[in-house]
């Protein structure tokens, strides 16, 4: 009768090596393959310890090891999945960046790893392109279908700077070569690669096993604890029998023994049976020998009776009955057993055991990268853009290139199809990871990644501002600020009402900022958001007034308040006049501000009084000093502010010509004389003559020209006329470009 096994006695525990995955009635299970090495080792510290926990195993079998290599990127998610059952791990292919010609390569190429600057220039110098070369794939993944998906997503341009694709696959191993185009960056490339297809992928861990034909969910020392009961069920069993059969052959030798040692009588006896059975009952009964014995004796051969056969049957009584205590001390240690458990596993792992094929990505200080998945700044260029918003709410990004400059007094351009009534609020030069904090008019922050403002061609209308943050109705925004980070304890936001009121507060208030918004200052009846900006301690602030007046004072003098808090007097103004802008000078430039004000003042002191109009007032002495910075060499070297009226008419003051104020709520000094019928409309800082000055007007005409192109001058001049406007057209907003994102476009 033969029996079918119902296990067979792995001496390593495949069901973590291999893997598998299978689907049931209301029960699935998906396990990565490991590491036979690795998966050893673990086996060996559960025995070592059998208090150790899962996550202290983790330091023997880190993650999973795939059979077609590639890299993993090790989050909390993979710790859940051996100490839960349940996680996942992310999974890449192995990349490295060559270059068409140049015969060199750059390995490991992979998000967020330091580039090889010197390769870079060989590339440039050569002109040869950039290559991708994926030499090892995800686990599962077919190369011929993702080179189809590749393709499709190039066709759809849902991917960019992609030449071409192809597979040079060979007995040699894996090739999948992806060309980038030219002045494309082949980290963004790779990064958008990632994103969009399955050279990277999650590995959903489901880990259900039977035990005991009951389906667990199991931990990783649940698998090896398992295992080892297995193991040691396994060879206690194996030492039974084999205790059961050397104690079998050990009560037969001796019985063969004692018939030796009695030959002459057992032969007499076997001789005077009349069968075989008398024969054998004969032996029972007249040598005290077993039946087993007996049959022993009746079937060995003559061969056997000689004295070198009985030698031998001693020495086989000998090593049984070693091996016999042997087993027998084995069944009574645990420890014996689970060495033997051990010996046996580490045999294998030896013979077939090999080194790590998925590399496992690491940080700086060498412990499992934490980040798991790629950012949406990973895959998409941080490239300069102008954001522009209508009064009626409608928003659109355009690259800055759309905008070729212009001398000044042209026609400009149109920014776009207005609707009915409609007319431009405000125009801001952004980078595409910033991040857009929009201020109500009402006192409520609102933000948005700058790269998920659709972008637009310069004729079209836009989109809803309401649609893109995700409003149920329209709110008015005259801020827009760009924000590269929240966390800088030092930053500080600076907001000014309509009604001459500022306020200071720490940047970091707003970084969780919910969908409905979030409240940023509290407003008095009829008081409405006028301006918003970015500043630092030291800073110093310039309050335009619509009269023309401005008013510079030093941001020390606003007390830091909470986020609902609200305004303190920041400027005094004439009836019938709002505030129209707010311009905040960093730290350094303030300083710099300062210092140059101080030194022309102490020279004008330094004269004699026969220089001075004995008959000026102290205010038009004050204005003559001012007018005599102003004409200094730092008109043409600046910094600037910048000032266009309603009508079209502008100029650049220089800074040193604003005199900082020992304290807020002043009336403020002239920044601009304006004719009748005008007022002013913003005021903006110009850091170069290199900038360039974007204006626009509310029947949606913009103009780009240069900053050298407006003359600078002192606050007692009236300008020159930067844009033409229409009958009844005013000028509603005003963007700098700075030098440094042109340099960005070249």
């Amino acid at each position: 009768m033969q029996e079918e096994p119902l296990v067979l006695p792995s001496k390593v525990p495949h069901l973590l090596v291999n893997g598998t995955q299978g689907i049931a009635v209301g029960i699935a299970t998906k396990i990565p393959p490991h590491n036979l090495v690795e998966v050893v080792a673990a086996l060996k510290a559960l025995v070592d310890n059998p208090d150790v926990t899962s996550a202290q195993l983790m330091k023997h079998v880190p993650a999973p090891d795939f059979p077609t290599g590639g890299e993993l990127i090790v989050s909390p998610e993979t710790q859940a999945a051996y100490e839960t059952g349940n996680g996942s791990v992310l999974l890449r292919a192995t990349a490295q960046i060559e270059y068409e010609g140049s015969g060199r390569r750059k390995a490991g190429a992979q998000s967020k790893r330091s580039a090889v600057s010197s390769m870079e220039e060989d590339a440039a110098a050569a002109g040869g392109k950039a290559l991708i070369v994926f030499t090892e794939m995800p686990y599962q993944v077919c190369k011929s279908d993702l080179v189809q998906r590749i393709a499709e997503l190039v066709e759809s341009k849902a991917l960019d700077g992609i030449a071409d694709v192809r597979d040079e696959s060979d007995r040699t191993g894996v090739r999948l070569v992806v060309e980038v185009k030219r002045n494309f960056s082949h980290e963004l490339v790779l990064n958008q690669l990632y994103k969009n297809t399955r050279l990277q992928l999650k590995f959903a861990a489901n880990m259900v096993a039977l035990v005991n034909g009951v389906p667990r969910t199991l931990t990783l020392k649940d698998f090896l604890q398992h295992f080892l009961d297995f193991r040691v069920d396994v060879v206690e069993r194996r030492a039974r029998h084999r205790l059961a059969k050397a104690e079998a052959r050990l009560h037969l030798v001796e019985g063969l023994l004692l018939a030796l040692d009695r030959l002459d009588q057992v032969v007499q006896a076997i001789r005077s049976a009349s069968d075989g059975p008398a024969a054998k009952a004969s032996l029972v009964s007249g040598f005290g020998l077993t039946e087993p014995q007996a049959e022993g004796v009746l079937a060995m051969t003559l061969r056997r009776l000689t004295g070198l056969e009985a030698g031998k049957l001693r020495d086989e009584q000998q090593q049984l009955t070693a091996t016999i205590g042997d087993l027998k001390g084995l069944l009574g240690s645990r420890e014996r057993v689970l060495k033997v458990v051990m010996d046996e596993a580490e045999v294998v792992a030896a013979k077939h055991g090999r080194p790590r094929r998925s590399k496992i990505l690491l940080d700086q200080s060498g412990a499992p990268a934490a980040e798991s998945d790629i950012r949406e700044e990973d895959v998409i260029p941080n490239t300069p853009s102008l954001i522009t918003v209508s009064s009626r709410g409608f928003i659109k990004r355009m690259p800055t290139t759309d905008w070729e400059a212009q001398k000044r007094g042209g026609k400009g351009k149109s920014a776009g199809r207005l609707r009915d009534n409609d007319a431009l609020e405000d125009v801001l030069s952004v980078m595409a990871h910033n991040t857009l904090l929009f201020l109500s008019a009402s006192g409520r922050a609102f933000s948005v990644k700058a790269h998920k403002v659709p972008e637009a061609t310069r004729t079209a209308a836009g989109s809803a501002v309401s649609q893109v943050l995700g409003l149920p109705a329209p709110e008015h925004f005259p801020t827009l600020l760009p924000v590269s980070s929240f966390s800088d304890e030092d930053a500080r936001l600076v907001l000014s009402t309509t009604a001459g009121g500022i306020k200071c507060t720490q940047l970091s208030a707003f970084q969780k900022i919910k969908k409905n918004g979030l409240g940023a200052i509290k407003l008095d009846e009829g008081e409405r958001l006028a301006a918003g900006a970015l500043a630092r301690p030291g800073s110093t602030v310039i309050l335009a007034s619509s009269g023309g007046m401005v008013a510079h004072f030093s941001l020390d003098t606003v007390r830091v308040s909470g986020r609902t808090a609200g305004s303190i007097k920041g400027m005094k103004l004439k009836p019938h006049e709002s505030l129209v802008s707010m311009t905040v000078l960093p730290p350094d430039l303030a300083q710099l501000v300062a210092a140059a004000q101080a030194a022309t003042k102490a020279a004008d002191d330094a004269e004699d009084d026969d220089n001075r109009s004995s008959d000026s007032s102290p205010q038009q002495e004050q204005e003559q000093h001012e007018d005599a910075v102003s004409s200094s060499s730092s008109k043409d070297t600046g910094p600037w502010l910048l000032l266009i009226t309603s009508k079209g008419h502008g100029k650049r003051v220089p800074l040193d010509g604003i005199s900082i104020k020992k304290g807020r709520g002043t009336q403020g000094i002239t920044g601009i004389k304006l004719g009748a019928g005008d007022s002013l409309a913003l005021a903006q800082l110009v850091m170069s003559r290199d900038d360039d000055v974007v204006l626009a007007s509310r029947q949606g005409v913009m103009i780009r020209c240069s900053a050298a192109d407006i003359r600078a001058m002192g606050r007692q001049g009236k300008g020159v006329r930067v844009i033409s406007l229409n009958e009844g057209d005013e000028v509603q907003t005003v963007a700098v470009v700075p030098a440094e994102h042109k340099t960005a476009l070249a």
